[in-house]
């Protein structure tokens, strides 16, 4: 607590850090002698922002700090995430960092394989960088070897985040033009959330500091590849390689099972849709693979050179915290079932026809509404959240669904163009 307290004596303000349902990071800005002279450090504030875009009555909450998360972010500023609790000290599980937390208290207590204790997780963040009339920054490809504005923006976040401690694995130029990816190590489950948050905000900042923007949408531009953030887990004791262990098939088991409720997770909007399903480099189906790129699970190697069970269908606008939790459960059910994954379902060279197997593979669900609809029948899924998380979260994404179905696109415009 001494270094804790040292680093706050350096600092003027602290940006206390919660992230609402639906993955946004937002920020209650506090003097840091407060958090000093407080027996207990917490803060009160309205914690109906949890609830996002579908915010209505005020509810007064804590934010405490998680003082192993400060950090000096420059200039006299200090930034820590936070858990949510009530005023009279209970966590308050609607707020997504603080279930996943408890999800894994109570994990981790289990006399179960523990897999929370032995999970880990790196990420492929992708994302595209835009100037300001809404055009990529560069006509680059697949590991271009080009020295845009949009690398420099990319090795200026990375060159941030290693000075706050986060490690970057790595950084590329995507197949899309202006798109770029950002690979962050294997972390433990709330660490690896937190890295990411941090890493979407300092890629806004640092676009901005450009004078560019950013989009992480999962299908921005018309007839170029999606964004995705694909995780790379690795369970201790759940070997891959050469052939699958028990355990790493009923891991991955246990994400084909519960499939449709956990897209809805990881997949959180209407246009998440127009990129699954969209070719080669999206999972369309519920099968896994070595090298099958449409495959929901994908058993290869992480660009840390470990092996590793890459969960593909997530996108850059999901909630990491609500990801993550989700797949710890689906995953611990596998494991407690003992499940069977089945065969890999790979590519062939001329390219990939799930009409030519003998039993064809369940689709993921084709739209949010589907998902959503497997999400709330899904009992995994559902004792693994407060029940008022997820209706709050389902309400504000049905929200989002009648006003994405209520906007008129120009394709229609053109099509019944008389």
């Amino acid at each position: 607590m001494e270094e804790v307290r040292s680093l706050l004596e350096r600092l003027s303000f602290v940006k206390l850090v919660f992230v609402d349902l639906f993955g946004s990071a937002r920020v209650l800005q506090v003097p840091a002698s407060r958090l000093i002279q407080s027996k207990r450090p917490a803060v009160y504030f309205d914690g109906s922002a949890i609830e996002g875009r579908i915010r209505l009555l005020e509810e007064d909450m804590l934010l405490v700090p998680d003082f192993s998360t400060l950090m000096d972010v420059g200039d006299g500023i200090g930034r820590a995430f936070c858990r949510v609790e009530t005023p009279d000290g209970l966590s308050w599980p609607v707020d997504p960092r603080t279930a996943l937390i408890d999800y894994y208290n109570r994990s981790a207590g289990s006399t179960a394989s523990g897999l929370v204790r032995r999970w880990t997780a790196g990420a492929e963040l992708e994302f595209y960088i835009l100037q300001s009339d809404q055009k990529p920054v560069d006509r680059g490809g697949y590991f271009a070897d080009i020295e845009s504005v949009g690398i420099k923006v990319t090795r200026s976040v990375a060159r941030r985040m290693h000075a706050l401690g986060i490690n970057v694995s790595g950084m590329h130029h995507e197949a899309g033009p202006g798109q770029y990816e950002i690979d962050l190590p294997a972390l433990d489950p709330v660490a690896i959330a937190d890295a990411i948050i941090v890493a979407k905000q300092m890629i806004v900042e640092e676009a901005r500091a450009a004078g560019l923007s950013i989009t992480f949408a999962a299908r921005p531009l018309a007839g170029e590849p999606g964004s995705g953030l694909h995780l790379h887990q690795h369970i201790e004791g759940a070997a891959v390689t050469p052939s699958l262990s028990s355990d790493a098939e009923a891991i991955i088991a246990g994400v084909l099972d519960h499939a449709g409720g956990l897209i809805a997770l990881a997949a959180p909007s209407p246009n998440s849709y127009r990129r699954l399903h969209a070719g080669a480099e999206a999972p369309g189906l519920v099968i896994w693979a070595h090298e099958n790129r449409s495959a929901l699970v994908r058993v290869g190697m992480s660009i840390d050179g470990k092996s590793s069970i890459e969960f593909r269908a997530a996108d850059p606008t999901c909630n990491p915290y609500l990801l993550v939790t989700g797949l710890l459960a689906v995953e611990q059910a596998g494991l407690d079932e003992g499940s069977r994954a089945g065969r890999p379902v790979e590519e062939e060279p001329r390219g990939f026809d799930p009409a030519a197997l003998e039993v064809a593979p369940r689709l993921l669900p084709r739209n949010l509404d589907e998902a959503l609809d497997a999400l709330g029948g899904d009992e995994v899924l559902c004792d693994a959240f407060d029940d008022r998380l997820l209706s709050r979260l389902v309400e504000g994404s049905r929200n989002e669904i009648e006003a994405a179905n209520a906007t008129i696109g120009s394709m229609e415009l053109t099509t019944y163009l008389e």
